[in-house]
């Protein structure tokens, strides 16, 4: 299938050209706090380029190209998710008290003290070793 001009395809759907799949794949591979104009100069394209496609009020304006930029790294914080609840779980058990909550947190098995628990169970219970069916709500 040919694409055309902005990345059109006959079908009527959107598929990056070539430049701004590598400029979506440098994102994707570059760390998350490397600069706009080592990701351009990593896909080989300018960086006035890149802005042009991102800047609504220039000629090559592609609002396809915004939407898979802007939701890039949201894409890339879902896949990695389960390694950073591993790795979170792994410091909580090793007695990272900050890590324990967060996981706690996550997992909707606490709340922080002071907000309505709802039968949740708070950190200071977990810690006491105190079962939630036992004490008395707020």
């Amino acid at each position: 299938m040919r694409m055309a001009r902005q990345g059109r395809t006959k079908a009527g759907g959107w598929r990056p050209t070539p430049k701004q799949a590598a400029v979506l794949s440098a994102l994707a591979e570059c760390p998350p706090e490397t600069p706009i104009v080592e990701v351009c100069k990593a896909a080989g394209v300018r960086r006035a380029t890149l802005y042009e496609w991102l800047n609504p009020d220039h000629k090559l304006y592609d609002p396809d190209f915004v939407k898979a930029w802007d939701d890039l790294p949201l894409q890339l914080v879902r896949r990695s998710i389960s390694r950073v609840a591993d790795a979170m779980i792994r410091k909580a058990l090793d007695g990272d008290v900050a890590a324990g909550k967060l996981v706690l947190e996550m997992g909707k098995v606490y709340r922080p003290r002071g907000l309505e628990i709802g039968g949740k169970v708070t950190l200071e219970q977990l810690v006491a070793g105190e079962d939630p069916e036992d004490s008395e709500e707020p």
